[in-house]
């Protein structure tokens, strides 16, 4: 049997749920001669070791032109004489499902260029159980990878881990002011630009104040974007030292080498928070108040229940923040 599994969502929820469970269920179900495809976004081989083929779908343009939320895509719609925090996305409707049914044709079409039969196809949009494990927004916590804890059993975590470490980083030292090998702190925000991104909280974080201080080590700010519309972005002004990238195994060799990890995020807590205690590495997250009570900021629940790899998250109110980490 060939298995294809397809996450059309957001990385979050990738990262917490749904490569969780199809690793559990390949340790589980998995037989001899069977071959397993994984289809996500570009740069993520590492965190599916157990795939007999990644396919990239950052390639594929109806899928690029989704907004990410949760397990699936939303489309876009635009409308006049609406308050400007409106939500303007869709997840119904026949011009929604024409947009999946298109998604689902172009990623099949993608995958049979590779390999020419697939038994059994799994939709990370699409709710479904299999061996008992539960795919998809549904199952234990209705598929919630915050605190309710329910999904936990549902997955089989792993510390994440980069191949070609010291290639990708000789890759990027050519376009960096700094020495990779002796100490550095890295800095990466989050956002997501736009109308019904700011709902959660308003506050916008001034990182000037955040950076002004007199420590010795230097910073290096990563500049990165996914290139799926409406991605969470991070995006620094240009007079700090700058490294820009769209590649997992880029950020994450970055998060690797740095002496420490401090990330800011604006309007939720957003997942680029998530992956250095995923590669045992701590992270300092800095977000508004507003942002830190939200169900999203379920900081204590992951480190106590997800973050076994030697990292943690430890966070700050923006608001306390005086001048010096």
């Amino acid at each position: 049997m060939t298995y294809a599994f397809v996450f059309t969502g957001e990385f979050g929820y990738e990262l917490f749920n749904w490569q969780g469970v199809v690793r559990k269920w390949c340790i589980e179900n998995k037989k001899p001669g069977d071959k397993i495809i994984v289809c996500s976004r570009a740069g993520l081989e590492s965190i599916y070791e157990f795939a007999d083929y990644y396919i990239n779908i950052s390639q594929v343009e109806s899928y690029n032109n989704t907004i990410a939320d949760c397990y699936r895509g939303y489309v876009w719609e635009e409308k006049e004489n609406v308050p400007l925090d409106d939500w303007l996305v869709i997840g119904s409707g026949p011009k929604y499902d024409k947009l999946v049914e298109q998604i689902k044709f172009d990623i099949k079409e993608l995958v049979y260029k590779t390999i020419s039969k697939v038994d059994k196809w799994l939709w990370s949009h699409s709710y479904e159980e299999m061996d008992g494990l539960y795919f998809g927004h549904g199952g234990p916590g209705g598929g919630s990878i915050y605190s309710n804890g329910q999904f936990l059993n549902n997955n089989k975590y792993k510390k994440i881990e980069i191949n070609n470490l010291n290639k990708i980083k000789s890759n990027i030292q050519k376009n960096v002011d700094i020495d990779l090998d002796s100490p550095f702190i890295l800095c990466q925000t989050g956002y997501r630009a736009g109308r019904g991104y700011t709902r959660k909280s308003k506050v916008k974080i001034d990182h000037n104040i955040i950076y002004n201080n007199d420590i010795d080590i230097p910073f290096l700010f990563l500049n990165f974007d996914t290139g799926r519309y409406w991605d969470s972005a991070s995006n620094f002004d240009s007079k700090y030292s700058t490294y820009t990238c769209s590649n997992f195994n880029e950020q994450a060799c970055l998060i690797l080498l740095a002496d420490k990890c401090i990330f800011t995020t604006e309007g939720d807590f957003r997942s680029h928070t998530y992956i250095p205690p995923m590669l045992g590495k701590d992270v300092y997250v800095i977000a508004s108040k507003e942002v830190l009570s939200l169900p999203s900021a379920s900081v204590n629940f992951w480190n106590a229940n997800l973050f076994k790899f030697g990292g943690q998250m430890y966070t700050y109110e923006y608001e306390k923040f005086k001048n010096k980490l």
